[in-house]
């Protein structure tokens, strides 16, 4: 049995069927690939963000901004060595970069060598078809701003990354704290 598709997409296909309205693809961009990998937004929150120090646990005294991502694997026979792009560089790894629609350039946060933010990966092994959640923790953007370009080097996943040699996503500042994209 045939699955209904849902009623915006039966209308979008009646608009391009008729050819009343052409539609062209919104500047938001929370989903980036490249082949290799598919990079997702998951979730922005601002606060405090807790971090792991050996066994125990504690919060950042200045609130922050911690985006969830999750990377899968796209190959069906290859493994890629992932480095996180928030490690503190132990790993040979290159930072994300996180710019607004203002101009403005946002540091990207760590706890020191022995801190690590909850849930924020180091080195991974992703097998094909597999995927991991990570953590990147920037300051606060300022109030003015509508949209984040979270910018991720390609090198952390490949060897030989091919041109341009990052993936980028586009989030709303609206989308943080749980509001809807």
């Amino acid at each position: 049995m045939a699955r209904m598709p849902h009623l915006p997409c039966m209308l979008l296909l009646l608009v391009i069927s008729v050819g009343t309205a052409s539609c062209s693809k919104p500047p938001l961009s929370t989903v980036a690939t490249d082949g290799k990998v598919e990079v997702r937004y998951i979730t922005g929150r601002t606060g405090k963000v807790l971090f792991a120090s050996g066994k125990s646990q504690q919060r950042s005294d200045k609130n922050l901004l911690q985006i969830q991502i999750w990377i899968e694997n796209l190959s069906d026979s290859k493994k890629l060595e992932y480095k996180g792009w928030g490690d503190d560089n132990l790993s040979g790894s290159k930072k994300a970069t996180l710019k607004d629609d203002l101009g403005n350039v946002y540091k990207q946060v760590t706890f020191g060598l022995m801190h690590r933010p909850v849930g924020q990966k180091s080195k991974e092994s992703l097998y094909p078809g597999s995927s991991i959640q990570d953590i990147l923790v920037f300051e606060l953007p300022v109030e003015k701003a509508q949209m984040m370009h979270l910018i991720l080097p390609k090198s952390n996943y490949s060897e030989q990354p091919e041109d341009p040699p990052t993936l980028e996503l586009v989030i709303p500042v609206a989308s943080f704290n749980g509001g809807g994209l």
